[in-house]
């Protein structure tokens, strides 16, 4: 027939053989993008927080946080902004552990995951992501502040 190319069969299988390969390739390594976690910043910044029906973390507003503040002084609060942040101003008791940080798998490691946590940064994407990894890494009850410092600052949290 005009216009239309022929292969002969072993060339057929060949072709049918390379998009095998291929395709189990592309399928075996998909399962490596869950079995690690994240080391690097970039890593970190790429982190989606899956969230089980008994997800450990909350997340709280100024309002909210203030309240859990006061009524559980055995929380740990941890404030994932830059040490040029945090010399700015903190919550009180606020122990610096920078998301940015090449450290900041280190510090988390050193963690006690049984305890409670309440993450806060200067708007709430850092301690989003903070406190991703460490649902990841097994945290059993995470408090995250969707508002920033400014906004827990404002509702009368006390910070130095």
């Amino acid at each position: 027939m005009p216009g239309m190319k022929l292969y002969p069969k072993p060339l057929m299988v060949l072709k049918s053989i390379n998009w095998l390969m291929a395709a189990f390739v592309l399928f075996a390594t998909l399962p490596a993008c869950n079995g690690t976690v994240a080391s690097t910043y970039a890593e970190r910044e790429a982190i989606v927080v899956i969230e089980p029906t008994d997800n450990p973390v909350k997340i709280v507003d100024a309002q909210e946080a203030k309240s859990l503040l006061a009524k559980n002084p055995e929380i740990i609060i941890l404030d994932v902004r830059t040490p040029q942040e945090f010399a700015g101003g903190h919550l009180q008791k606020a122990v610096l552990i920078d998301f940015t940080a090449p450290d900041f798998v280190e510090k988390v490691n050193g963690l006690d995951p049984d305890k409670s946590y309440f993450i806060y940064c200067a708007v709430g994407g850092r301690s989003k992501k903070a406190t991703g990894f460490m649902q990841k890494k097994g945290f059993k009850l995470l408090y995250n502040a969707n508002q920033g410092f400014s906004a827990l600052k404002e509702a009368g949290i006390p910070n130095e």
